[in-house]
This record gives structure tokens, C-alpha cells and sequence, in this order.
């Protein structure tokens, strides 16, 4: 089992956006990682979102796990809670994290599968000029048993407890925890892609695989074209996408409109 692991919380401001994304992350998750457990960590927020609804019948009906981390801490804080993966799924053969607003790609698909076949425990991604920190919050994985022995972090709260000369509230400090407290303990047993090779994987349709940079330009940028992506993945005729247009329905939910809103707002 590999695992691709998210959060989310609040729903006022710049994370109130990101629930926008959700519907065309679910379709994008199922066509490029077939294979892969999708995985919400989220705090209470989820319960009075209207797609929050979509989400625990998903969660009810297996098709995802969701996981309620409760209160909403410091931003950053809960950025991390998505690194709970590898302590919740230690035998997955890797665990990936990302941010709910990057849309997921081929690249990303094949990256991932040279990283679980490769040698190395840890996986970054700099796929942009722009990113030059070998472990980005929304763009680092590893393989969850290899990872406990070279770090010695055995358990969530250990990890989390971890402390990072920077208030927790400012963007970007998940970051800094990252090679503050795990960049050196993987030294030589990371690996970190900065061109990427494409690859055929076969069981990934032919014509998803060059509309890799249709809605996203590189890996990790924030925001794309998501009703594109909806569009796209609605005209595939799969027992998920099928399922998840009907489930959206049944609580009169338009994906490529859909944005966020309260249940109490309409």
C-alpha cells in the first residue's frame, strides 16, 4: 500500500480556499493513483463544511480514510498533522504528503514510483527553480519504517513535539521543522528529484498523461485550473468518478462552481 496524505482545517481566509480544490483533487487522486490511499487529516471544520458531507461518505464507503485531529492549532502545527501518516500507516510501502491546492500530475506519479523502487528512505521534490530546499512541506515522502529507525521519531507525539526556532503562525515554518529535525538524521538516504524522467506506466490513460502541464506548470505551485480538471475527469467513465458525481448530487453539490461553503450559509 502507498499512501498520499493531506490536511485541511479552518474555513474563513486562505484556508477556506483550499476546500475548493477537494473535488477535483478526488478525481485527479483516482485517475493517477489508482493504487495509492488517499488521506484526509482534518479538524473540526470538516463538520460544518457542505463538502465535508461528500467527504465522510467517502470515508463511510472506504474510499478514503479520514482522520479528526480535533481543535485547530497554529497554522504550520497543522500542516503537519498530514506527516501523521507514517505512524498511522507504518507498513505502507511509502507515504507522500501534499498540499490540497497543488494539483497531483504524471511526473508526480512517476517520481513517486522511482522513490518506493529506489534504495533511498526519503523523497523530495524540486520541481521548480523556485524551490530549493531539498524537503518542502507539500512536497516530501518516505518510507514510514525506514524513516523511525534513521530519525528515532517512533511515535506521532514525539515527532510533533519536536521544537523549531519560529513561531508556528508564520507560512512557511513547517519548513524549517522539517530541516531542523529530520534533514540531517536522513542524510544519504534521501533522494531529492529535480528533472524527472518520464516513464510509461501503463494503467495511467494515455491522454492524462499529456495534460501534465495543461493545469499545473510545475509541481507544487499553489492553485490551478480546477474546473478544467473537473471537466476532464467527468468525462471518464470510471466506477469512482461515477460514484463521486453521484454522491455530490444526492447533496446538490455542483463541483466546478462548488466553493467553500458553510453548511448554515446555504
Amino acid at each position: 500500500m502507498k499512501v498520499t496524505s493531506y490536511s485541511i482545517f479552518g474555513y474563513s481566509g486562505r484556508n477556506g480556499n483550499y476546500w475548493a480544490y477537494i473535488p477535483s483533487l478526488l478525481r485527479l487522486h483516482s485517475l493517477l493513483f489508482p493504487d495509492y490511499k488517499l488521506v484526509l487529516y482534518h479538524d473540526d471544520s470538516l463538520y460544518h463544511m457542505a463538502y465535508g458531507q461528500v467527504l465522510k461518505r467517502l470515508n463511510q464507503d472506504r474510499w478514503m480514510d479520514l482522520h479528526n485531529m480535533g481543535k485547530n492549532e497554529m497554522l504550520c502545527k497543522s500542516m503537519l498533522w498530514r506527516c501523521k501518516a507514517i505512524w498511522d500507516y507504518p507498513k505502507a510501502e511509502a507515504v507522500f504528503f501534499r498540499d490540497l491546492d497543488s494539483c497531483p500530475t504524471y511526473r508526480e506519479r512517476c517520481a513517486n514510483e522511482f522513490f518506493v523502487n529506489s534504495q533511498y528512505s526519503v523523497h523530495g521534490i524540486n520541481d521548480n527553480k523556485a524551490h530549493s530546499i531539498p524537503l518542502m512541506g507539500g512536497l516530501w515522502g518516505c518510507k514510514p519504517e525506514q524513516y523511525m529507525k534513521l530519525t528515532g521519531h517512533r511515535y506521532w507525539e514525539q515527532f510533533v513535539s519536536l521544537q523549531v526556532n519560529q513561531d508556528f503562525n508564520i507560512h512557511g515554518t513547517d519548513q524549517l521543522f522539517l530541516r531542523d529535525n529530520v534533514l540531517d538524521r536522513v542524510k544519504g538516504k534521501i533522494l531529492v528529484h529535480k528533472e524527472m524522467s518520464i516513464v510509461d506506466l501503463p494503467e495511467i490513460d494515455e491522454d492524462l498523461k499529456t495534460k501534465d502541464r495543461e493545469f499545473m506548470p510545475y509541481m507544487g505551485a499553489a492553485g490551478y485550473k480546477r474546473a478544467d480538471a473537473i471537466d476532464y475527469c467527468n468525462g471518464k467513465d470510471t466506477e469512482f468518478i461515477n460514484y463521486l458525481k453521484s454522491v455530490e448530487s444526492g447533496f446538490g453539490i455542483e463541483a466546478k462552481t462548488h466553493k467553500y461553503i458553510k453548511l448554515d450559509d446555504g
